[in-house]
């Protein structure tokens, strides 16, 4: 009678130490973008820029009023009233980290955002990148227009 009574505690705590640490590693795990889900939210709307920090300094008022549309044929036309603005972007295929390479910004409102970004979140709502540059990290981040 006490065996089975010690079998029965041993193998109910053993089961509940195993669920809590499967928690524990599940919650802590990180979900990544995948360049896939990355391509499919980014070129299904438009965007705007809702912060740029970049060389430690707050630009994302240079972009009020300009949208950024990103095209299946890796362009990213930036709108303003008349006036178009392209660039080009690629999507890394790796996922750890997913990058987004932007370049052909030649305009010097625009230069700053030539460059190799890390994908830190994506969603139906908002896109954010960050790249280290030196001591510099610049940080990125697009809002959906609605």
């Amino acid at each position: 009678m006490i065996t089975t009574y010690k079998l029965a505690r041993t193998t109910i705590l053993g089961g509940f130490t195993f669920l809590i640490v499967s928690f524990v590693v599940l919650s802590s795990c990180e979900k990544r973008v995948t360049p896939n889900k990355l391509e499919r939210i980014v070129q299904k709307d438009t965007w705007r820029i809702g912060s740029f920090i970049f060389q430690g300094q707050a630009i994302e008022d240079v972009y009020n009023g300009k949208t950024f549309e990103f095209t299946e044929n890796g362009k990213v036309k930036v709108l303003e009233a008349d006036t178009l603005t392209q660039g080009n972007y690629n999507i890394g295929l790796n996922k750890e980290p997913t990058t987004m390479y932007f370049s052909g910004f030649y305009d010097s409102l625009y230069y700053s955002l030539n460059d190799d970004w890390i994908v830190t979140s994506v969603s139906n709502s908002s896109m954010e990148f960050e790249s280290q540059n030196g001591p510099s990290l610049h940080t990125l981040r697009f809002i959906k227009v609605d």
